[in-house]
């Protein structure tokens, strides 16, 4: 009995590992396409990639390509360090469907690429976004989706999908850096998208209402500072976090002066939510605080002359978000000592706030 048990027990590891190591073969094999399947390299093992030139047209067998594997998504500076600076790579997944529902049209998701792209399957070019050899910022964090033409994916026989990418604006990102893929019925792969767009819409709503009520009270009460600070943070964080959202792809405003915007935000936000904090405990601010204040709107000036994003993006990343610790750490400070004290907004401005960070 108890060799009948380890034997059990031993078929079912050699099964779960056989199991692992089919995930993870380079040809992704799906049963029947009748909803949404991750593309992700967690699930439907690595991809391949390259950097020398394909015709994606002809058969890409035939062509003397040598690839390598990455793990999707990821940032191919990252993955592989000998990686050429050339800022344009091939990727490759290749996916075996034994059975495509024919009253279903599909749509494959790219999920966050920097920074144009042309996708094709079976070599025929099915989506792209941004211009070639142009070194201007247009859609780095935008979610491709694209549809699949009816009759395009086979059934039973190797499906592959190419894309090509480009970024000649950034030199430390190139690949399909965020997000998810997955491909499936369209209906399927936009929904969901769609639905976390439109909560996050509804959440945005709510903070512009709030950011409007307090700023019209700093009007009617012009001696209680902390209704206007507070106001401004909860405006700035509304207006930051529609910036983020895909839906600003819509506006008829070039990507760069969106860009921008979102960092000359960045500077003024945790400055404004410390100075509520501040403000609403009858705090003095110190020398240290001023100095960092003095920084961040030589920043933000800075941002209005200048409109090379990738460099907004390294001022953020090494200046800013550690100015940003300091705020925080000040603002701790400020709620832990009226916390003390028994502080009962105290207490609720402590759950808020390690919430958000």
């Amino acid at each position: 009995m108890k060799l009948k048990i380890i034997h059990w027990i031993l078929l079912f590891l050699i099964s779960h590992s056989f199991i692992k190591l089919s995930a993870k073969e380079a040809v992704y094999k799906i049963n029947t396409l009748d909803k949404e399947y991750t593309l992700d390299s967690k699930v439907a093992g690595k991809w391949s990639y390259t950097q020398q030139t394909i015709s994606p047209a002809k058969n890409i067998n035939q062509q003397k390509i040598t690839w390598k594997q990455t793990p999707i998504p990821s940032n191919l500076y990252k993955v592989d360090k000998n990686l050429s600076k050339k800022p344009t790579v091939w990727l490759r997944k290749d996916i075996v469907i034994a059975k495509i529902p024919q009253q279903q049209h599909m749509s494959i998701k790219l999920g966050i690429i920097t920074d144009a792209d042309r996708v094709y399957i079976n070599g025929v070019l099915i989506g792209q976004h941004g211009e070639l050899q142009i070194e201007e910022v247009q859609g780095y964090d935008k979610l491709r989706i694209y549809p699949i033409p009816d009759g395009l994916l086979q059934e039973n026989i190797t499906n592959t999908v190419l894309v090509y990418i480009e970024s000649n604006v950034f030199t430390n990102y190139l690949g399909i850096s965020e997000n998810t893929t997955s491909i499936g019925p369209s209906i399927l792969v936009k929904d969901r998208i769609q639905k976390q767009e439109y909560l996050s819409l509804c959440i945005i709503a709510v903070y512009f209402a709030f950011g409007s009520y307090f700023l019209f009270l700093a009007i009617r009460r012009r001696k209680e500072k902390e209704n206007l600070l507070f106001g401004l943070f909860t405006t700035f964080m509304a207006s930051y976090l529609l910036l983020r959202k895909q839906i600003k792809y819509d506006f008829s405003i070039h990507l760069q002066y969106l860009k921008k915007i979102e960092y000359l935000i960045l500077p003024l936000l945790l400055p404004s939510l410390y100075h509520f904090i501040r403000t609403y405990f009858k705090r003095d601010s110190n020398w240290l605080f001023k100095i960092c204040d003095g920084i961040l709107c030589v920043i933000f000036f800075t941002y209005l002359i200048i409109n090379d994003v990738s460099l907004m993006s390294s001022i953020h990343l090494f200046v800013t978000e550690p100015i940003w610790v300091i705020y925080l750490v000040g603002m701790f400070h400020i709620l832990f000592s009226e916390w003390r004290k028994k502080n009962v907004d105290a207490s609720y401005f402590l759950i808020s706030q390690a919430g958000m960070v």
